[in-house]
């Protein structure tokens, strides 16, 4: 079921709405873990700390990885398959960009396009990190299977697409707060608590959103770190 966008919502009294559980714990610790990673890694190759660079770029890997394999066996609102950005609904969400108080269960077809997007960035960004190297001692785990060339090469790419992560991200939290301040649609607590006030139309559908077992995460989490610390340890 795609996330659903409700055409009466800012009609609705706030007596009206009940609150319902939209995000699985999962996804919810992966959203903020990333967001932790990713302040990591920035913070510690500015300080030129290139070993926590390490840490924080393979864990990032980990969890794009783990996020991955969650958007196919994950929990209803975490699966690709029901925020796909199809254009008729990314076209609707931009003529209803402006429209207060639209609340969506999970991502509506602008937020899955800017996650997918950043997924793939992060991957890519994270996968060439491991061939660069940082010009004078430091080099990814990957770099000595390649040419000194093209681990320059892939370094310079790697800083450029750094450059667009954080372009992204800053995108991101605009948006967030553009949603909490004007439209009066709070992201940031149901990424916290899971939960989120909906309007009737909305709420019965929340009723039947069916979330995966958290153990199946642990799964997915493992297999990710499995791999990362496979290619780190190589």
């Amino acid at each position: 079921m795609p996330p659903a966008q409700s055409k009466t919502s800012s009609k609705t009294p706030s007596s009206a709405l009940s609150r319902h559980r939209i995000w699985d714990l999962p996804t919810r610790t992966f959203h903020w873990a990333l967001l932790l990673c990713l302040v990591g890694a920035v913070v510690s190759v500015k300080t030129g700390r290139m070993q926590a660079h390490l840490v924080f770029g393979s864990s990032l890997l980990a969890l794009v990885l783990f996020r991955i394999l969650w958007g196919f066996a994950g929990s209803q609102t975490s699966r690709f398959r029901s925020f796909l950005p199809r254009p008729k609904a990314v076209l609707a969400c931009l003529k209803a960009f402006f429209q207060k108080n639209s609340p969506h269960i999970g991502h509506d077809a602008l937020g899955g396009l800017a996650t997918l997007t950043l997924l793939a960035i992060l991957l890519v960004t994270s996968v060439v990190g491991m061939f660069a190297n940082d010009e004078i001692l430091f080099e990814g785990p990957l770099a000595p299977l390649v040419s000194q060339t093209l681990s320059d090469n892939l370094t310079f790419i790697h800083k450029q697409l750094v450059k667009v992560v954080i372009a992204l991200v800053s995108l991101h939290i605009a948006v967030v707060l553009f949603n909490l301040l004007y439209k009066k649609d709070d992201l940031v607590s149901p990424m916290v608590f899971g939960k989120k006030d909906l309007p009737p139309p909305l709420a019965r559908q929340a009723k039947t959103l069916r979330f995966a077992p958290t153990a199946r995460s642990v799964f997915c989490l493992l297999v990710s770190a499995a791999v990362v610390a496979s290619v780190v340890l190589l």
